[in-house]
């Protein structure tokens, strides 16, 4: 039987025999091995740096690879501003696209934590320096789009760009300059001041001027359906989480500790049920929630056990675990939802709308927290269970030359093509032997690599 590490070397393989590096396309054929559509440009946080954590295990010519792809993308796409050219800014060559930006910005700095490469901190600094200039103009209002430096008329921020204060409070702590701690203090205390999250305890969806929230009510009503009144937990609410506990461990500031605990008083009080069911959709009205895998609020709460001791996160972490090792059917897979409950809020997403249907990346992410349970509780069921789903994983979402992202409730393959940077993700369970024996969080440049961002 093929080791998980070979299936990791397989894996990068056919990655560069589809791809041609330094040009990595955003979707992949795994049945004709063809790329397809953009330069990954915006998907760099969650390709390169696992590419080049391979090569740290499997062949020091992944890392040469990881290293002169992220290096010829930056070069590239980085503006004299500091900001990048997405495949989403094209053709308009003055377009900043925030939203695409996160995830570059997370590879930048993954990339100078596995390499300490000075190329990669001085990109970093020069994005985050242009960020921080164009944040203090708009006053600590995170647009998703801007036309050079000026905010688009309807400006739309979500939480998800709290990734933003986490990579900040980074910088801070490799380069010690004040300047990038301010900003990520100051993005903290413009979301904690949010009417709705002060009633609430989540982070809404926000528009400005307020006087066109009508518009973008409808424009989110019509598109993924439901209003701006509402709150996403995974992405929207965890990103800021992410951030707003790292800062708290870097400042022992105790009004982001009220806020965070605030936090966690609104999830328990609107998206986690008693039975360990997490709703991902909060509606102000409670005329829409919506059910489904959604790991990034356990890796939160571990994230705030581990910064705070405080044993409610674990318990909560555990809770809404044990629920989905509930729905873990015999075959050692987890199905995205439960029945009677609607799984998906894309309307084009294959399956979407049946509950047992099967997904690869967030089952991905389930591992990386069972994994994660197993080292906090020592309680070798979490293990047992994580193993269990990868054996599934590699048994049911294989092709044959690599791993295919939909599965049916009969675990049938529903499309060759999948997104390119969940190749690059499996990389987090398959190299499981690297870690397995490790204490995660320990080790700051693997901790930050198994986040659930």
């Amino acid at each position: 039987m093929i080791s998980y590490k070979e299936r990791a070397r397989g894996v990068v393989d056919f990655l560069l025999r589809t791809h041609s590096a330094p040009t990595f396309l955003a979707s992949t054929n795994v049945q004709q091995g063809t790329a397809h559509g953009s330069v990954m440009i915006k998907d760099l946080g969650d390709s390169m740096p696992f590419l080049y954590w391979a090569g740290q295990h499997l062949n020091d010519s992944y890392m040469q690879t990881a290293d002169t792809t992220s290096k010829h993308l930056l070069t590239t796409y980085q503006r004299p501003s500091g900001f990048f050219k997405t495949a989403s800014s094209f053709p308009f060559s003055t377009l900043n696209n925030f939203d695409a930006m996160t995830d570059l910005s997370l590879g930048i700095n993954l990339m100078y934590t596995l390499t300490h490469d000075p190329f990669y901190l001085a990109s970093s600094r020069k994005f985050f320096d242009a960020f921080s200039s164009f944040m203090q103009r708009t006053n600590y209002f995170m647009p998703t789009h801007s036309l050079g430096n000026h905010r688009l008329p309807l400006s739309f921020s979500t939480g998800k760009l709290g990734l933003y204060i986490e990579e900040l409070n980074n910088l801070y702590s490799w380069t010690h300059e004040e300047r990038y701690l301010r900003t990520a203090q100051r993005l903290s205390t413009f979301w904690i001041e949010q009417p709705f999250f002060k009633k609430h305890g989540l982070f809404p969806f926000l528009f400005q001027p307020t006087s066109l929230k009508p518009v973008g009510n409808f424009i989110l009503r019509n598109k993924i359906g439901f209003s701006v009144d509402s709150a996403m937990s995974s992405k929207a609410n965890s990103n800021l989480v992410f951030g707003l506990t790292a800062l708290y461990r870097q400042t022992k500031d105790t009004t982001l500790l009220q806020a965070l605990e605030h936090w966690h008083t609104g999830v328990r009080d609107h998206l986690l049920h008693k039975d360990g069911s997490l709703f991902s959709i909060w509606e102000q009205q409670g005329s829409a929630k919506f059910l489904g895998c959604d790991h990034a609020v356990i890796d939160c709460f571990l994230e705030l056990y581990r910064s705070t001791k405080k044993k409610d996160y674990l318990q909560d972490a555990l809770l809404a675990a044990n629920f989905w090792l509930q729905r873990q059917d015999a075959s050692g897979l987890i199905p995205q939802g439960v029945p009677g409950n609607q799984v998906c809020v894309d309307r084009a997403m294959p399956q979407g709308d049946k509950p047992n249907y099967y997904r690869l990346d967030p089952q991905t992410d389930f591992f990386v927290v069972l994994l994660k349970l197993y080292q906090i509780t020592e309680n070798k069921l979490y293990l047992d269970r994580a193993l269990k789903l990868l054996s599934a994983l590699t048994t049911h979402h294989f092709s044959g030359k690599s791993f295919v992202n939909v599965l049916d409730d009969h675990k049938r393959p529903q499309s060759p093509l999948i997104e390119t940077k969940f190749l690059f993700l499996i990389l987090k369970a398959l190299l499981v032997d690297v870690y397995k024996k490790k204490n995660i969080y320990k080790d700051p440049a693997l901790w930050l690599l198994l986040r659930d961002r």
